[in-house]
């Protein structure tokens, strides 16, 4: 058997073993090599990375006969068996409840619960709030403020409870 040399593509799901006879080729396949383990480096860390997707359960209430709930009618029946499909980890419920508006209710593996209406919205916007509550992790979005700092402070000086005391007493 003729000695092999290792390659390692800086992923250590694939190795690739060359033979040293191999290596002699010429440079631009060797190239289109590298190119290739790349590439499947690339692939193995976007497509099977760790993501786990948060949403555990979406409820989907609806009413049968109600005006604002048609475009809720049109995405069970035509884009919800491709989403449920494309997306076994999550469990969909449809209920029907006569007289109330259409609405989302995800839960989370967190515990949270996420309630979105979709009163008069066509079956797009429907998927679109859908789609938006399956890739939502459930934790309420806090805007991240900055602490002010500054080189100059201020001239007029720092508050003390010795400001409010009545200055004629103090004369």
């Amino acid at each position: 058997s003729k000695p092999t040399l290792p390659l390692w593509d800086g992923c250590s799901l694939v190795r690739v073993f060359i033979p040293f006879s191999s290596l002699t080729v010429a440079l631009q396949p060797i190239n289109t090599v590298f190119k290739y383990l790349a590439e499947l480096a690339m692939a193995a860390s976007t497509r099977y990375g760790r993501y786990v997707c948060q949403l555990r359960k979406l409820n989907i209430t609806f009413c049968k006969g109600g005006g604002s709930s048609v475009g809720m009618r049109h995405f069970i029946e035509h884009q919800l068996p491709a989403m449920a499909a494309a997306n076994p980890q999550v469990v969909f419920e449809v209920r029907h409840k006569g007289g109330r508006h259409p609405a989302f209710v995800g839960e989370y593996l967190n515990g949270a619960t996420k309630k979105v209406c979709v009163k008069n919205h066509l079956s797009d916007g429907v998927q679109h709030f859908a789609t938006r509550l399956l890739f939502h992790d459930g934790e309420k979005i806090v805007k991240e403020s900055a602490i002010v700092k500054t080189n100059r402070p201020t001239i007029q000086g720092n508050w003390n409870p010795f400001l409010a005391t009545d200055r004629k007493a103090s004369a």
